[in-house]
């Protein structure tokens, strides 16, 4: 049973497994082998240039400016060969955040060297996966890195609830937002936090420092895009994205007959050409005859990119703007256009979007077997969180939580694919390997290891 104390106590911290000196010393030895084969191996590769890559390297107004700015650096300092010392520091980032999140793990529950060269690997999974994001000039290795670091503050803030883990899970949070936009679901964690903080130690001065640092944090990332957005494009905005991931299940979802709902010649003119190319080229809901609920998703998927870039965007782009590419005043302007009609189109659809939603979400997780894997998960860590101040069940609880609020937010904007999933798929799998070394560990040790 954990404290009695719930959270006003972190209760005395697991020590690392003994082992005698020629035994740490091969776990050293090990750690350095993996770690330095690893890089080799990935450094051997070189940097990976894809169709999204320029857009960073170019500072563009869609993107987030962590990742750019990374790039400007080693850009400053490393001459003509940059992009060669980016891929570098991203490999050395990445692997440097998945010791981080490795040792919290360790320090905390104590389990072998050998569990944590397992758990090790497993948070560098995604670097050897065919993604290859350690390589490629994209924002997917600098946003995992900040993730991992986030994780590990939010572990050690569900063990011991202090300001500073606290402040730091928040700002780690604030940059892999600031790298990836699909981090903000990382502020509705938070929230989350603070509620069971406030319910488990009642302790409203601290839980106001947490909301101040929350706040803060939320605010000064906003700040700080749209004064990278004013600094590069002369735009205080946000990325001027929210505008096409809302049209695009809008114009999925709906026919031409939505024209008649818009007055504005300008919106009548663009839809009627919106619907005539999603008609002719059969990118609708009507034309998708799923053999099952999950398949509903599959159709939608393969039609996203041809309804939000080459139909929306491209009518658009074509239509009203002076240039092949638009400019960061007419990407803003493209932006509120957007928003505007589909707000009025899904006004009255959010039956027909909570089931595509739905699909997205059961199809992008795994099915249902998956599904309900994880919501047992989810409430019985609650459970043992709660009834018994389990800080392991804690641990888990909110890695789980993660897990959930990442498919969520993804599904509500675009088609879940692991590109997207991954970050909070290698944490739920990390956590949960911990909790099985931890209870492989004690079950050895006979029951009076139990804590």
């Amino acid at each position: 049973m954990g404290d009695e104390q719930g959270f006003k106590s972190a209760g005395p911290k697991a020590k690392p497994a003994a082992g005698g000196f020629i035994y740490n010393i091969l776990h050293a030895v090990l750690l350095v082998a993996v770690t330095v084969s690893l890089f080799y191996f990935l450094y051997s590769k070189g940097f990976i240039l894809k169709d999204d890559s320029y857009g960073y390297i170019n500072n563009s107004i869609y993107r987030t400016p962590l990742y750019p700015l990374f790039i400007d650096i080693f850009e400053k300092y490393t001459g003509a060969g940059y992009l060669k010392y980016v891929c570098i520091g991203q490999i050395a980032l990445g692997f440097f955040s998945a010791l981080i999140l490795c040792h919290t793990l360790i320090k905390i529950f104590g389990f072998s060297n050998w569990a944590f060269h397992a758990i090790y690997i497993a948070a560098l999974l995604p670097f050897l996966g065919p993604g290859s994001i350690a390589n490629a000039i994209m924002s997917e290795c600098l946003a995992y890195s900040m993730f991992l670091i986030a994780a590990s503050y939010l572990i050690k803030s569900v063990y011991e609830p202090a300001v500073a883990n606290f402040f730091l899970l928040a700002v780690f949070s604030a940059l892999a937002a600031l790298t990836r936009p699909q981090f903000i679901f990382m502020y509705a964690l938070l929230v989350f936090f603070i509620i069971f903080i406030f319910l488990n130690i009642r302790d409203a001065k601290k839980t106001a420092y947490f909301v101040f640092i929350l706040v803060l944090a939320v605010a000064g990332a906003n700040f700080f895009q749209r004064a990278y957005n004013y600094h590069f494009h002369g735009q205080f905005s946000g990325i001027p994205f929210t505008g096409i991931q809302a049209i695009t299940p809008a114009i999925y979802l709906t026919d031409s007959s939505e024209i008649s709902l818009f007055t504005d010649t300008k919106e009548i003119e663009f839809l009627a050409s919106v619907y005539e190319k999603t008609d002719r080229e059969k990118l609708s809901v009507g034309y998708n005859n799923p053999p099952n609920f999950i398949e509903y998703a599959t159709h939608y998927s393969v039609c996203y990119n041809e309804i939000a870039w080459r139909t929306v965007h491209g009518i658009y782009r074509d239509k009203y703007c002076k240039k092949t590419e638009m400019t960061p005043e007419e990407m803003v302007e493209f932006n509120s256009f957007t928003s505007s009609l589909a707000a009025r189109i899904l006004k009255d659809r959010y039956k027909q979007f909570a089931r595509l939603f739905t699909a997205n979400i059961l199809k992008g997780i795994g099915g249902y077997f998956y599904l309900a894997l994880l919501l047992f998960v989810l409430g019985y860590s609650l459970l043992a969180f709660n009834s018994y101040g389990s800080k392991l069940a804690g641990a888990v609880f909110f890695a789980t939580l993660c897990n959930f609020l990442n498919y969520f937010l993804i599904a509500l904007v675009e088609p879940v694919m692991l590109r997207y999933s991954f970050y909070t798929d290698v944490l739920q799998l990390v956590v949960l390997m911990s909790f099985f070394a931890l209870a492989a560990r004690d079950l050895s040790s006979g029951p009076s290891a139990g804590r």
